[in-house]
């Protein structure tokens, strides 16, 4: 499993081993993310028993923050990619008090697109990602559902969110512009991407 940082294609991967023997591994963990925050790049790959177990003492180690999106395909089989801060995106954002995922996920893509009435196809794999804002280091877990929605819909751009376009795109089309996509997505969209 991969821990993105800063949505590079640097990232600091999880391994599950059943004949790993030391199940705390706190000793690698502390060593690769002190390499983390004084150099911006871990320095080894963690390796543990149980994944979950060691994904909840990196935890601890920096802000938890929560988040949900999606990845649109309308009835053509093409895919809806918001554009922001140079880069090919997937609407997404911060869990509400309250929220389960698939409701953020939903209140998300309408908020950024103005897309509604989607009907859920599958829950994908949740990603991660290490980001530092300030002083502070952040651990995201972002929940990830694909949706089938109706292209035939205005999508309205949420400027503040520093929108700047979003484009139906075939499969062909996302081929093409992978450089210009977060590295961290790419694994996501190949999971969906036929």
């Amino acid at each position: 499993m991969p821990i993105f940082i800063h949505h590079g294609q640097t990232c600091l991967s999880i391994t599950v081993c059943k004949e790993w023997r030391d199940e705390s591994n706190e000793t690698d963990i502390l060593e690769a993310i002190k390499n983390l925050k004084q150099h911006g790049s871990p320095s080894m790959e963690l390796k543990a028993m149980d994944e979950g177990i060691l994904l909840e003492k990196i935890r601890t180690m920096f802000h938890w923050i929560e988040a949900a999106g999606g990845v649109l395909r309308d009835q053509q089989g093409r895919f809806l990619l918001i554009h922001r801060r140079g880069y090919w995106d997937l609407p997404k954002g911060k869990i509400d008090a309250g929220e389960n995922p698939l409701q953020a996920a939903g209140r998300e893509i309408e908020e950024e697109t103005g897309i509604g009435a989607l009907q859920l196809e599958a829950q994908l794999t949740p990603t991660y990602h290490i980001y530092k804002i300030d002083q502070n280091w952040f651990l995201k877990k972002t929940h990830w559902f694909l949706f089938e929605a109706d292209a035939a819909q205005p999508i309205t751009l949420q400027r503040e969110e520093d929108i700047e376009d979003a484009q139906w795109m075939t499969t062909s089309n996302i081929r093409t512009i992978e450089e210009q996509i977060y590295p961290s997505l790419l694994p996501l969209l190949k999971s969906v991407i036929v």
